[in-house]
């Protein structure tokens, strides 16, 4: 039996860096990962995300960070980490995060929780410039993040 995946790509498309986790979604739309995958651009997060989010089996999520880490590294965080104050779409001050947005689908959609979260974060150099391109280093970085989702897959 095929595990349906959904893989999240959140940030700002004119951004700079803060695109990261969209262009990593535009990028697995042009390898065609198959039926069991869902792709979806995501924004920048909130109340939207509700409709949004499919019954799956694992969510991957891919979003730009700013944590003071080397820019371009990738770090591997699962549901647990979503209640830290790392400043990411997934985790927000300003409205619901990606943890609460979860919680409300369950409750107000009865959709259970994917099985599996998964969630890349991308370390950003710059989330301010108005740029659709990624600096090299987060460049880099989203062409990884490709690879290693698509070796989950």
């Amino acid at each position: 039996m095929l595990m349906k995946t959904q893989v999240l790509g959140l940030g700002s498309a004119v951004l700079s860096d803060d695109s990261a986790g969209v262009k990593v979604v535009e990028r697995l739309m042009e390898c065609n990962p198959g039926p069991d995958v869902i792709l979806t651009m995501g924004g920048t997060g909130g109340l939207a995300l509700v409709d949004m989010l499919e019954d799956c089996d694992r969510l991957i999520v891919v979003d730009a960070v700013v944590s003071g880490a080397e820019p371009g590294c990738i770090h591997h965080m699962g549901v647990e980490d979503l209640e830290s104050s790392m400043p990411f779409h997934c985790v927000s001050s300003h409205g619901p995060g990606l943890l609460e947005i979860l919680r409300l689908r369950e409750a107000l959609l009865d959709a259970p929780l994917p099985k599996e979260i998964v969630i890349l974060a991308i370390e950003a150099a710059d989330t301010a410039t108005l740029s659709e391109n990624c600096t090299p280093r987060v460049e880099k970085a989203v062409a990884s993040a490709v690879d290693q989702i698509l070796a989950m897959l």
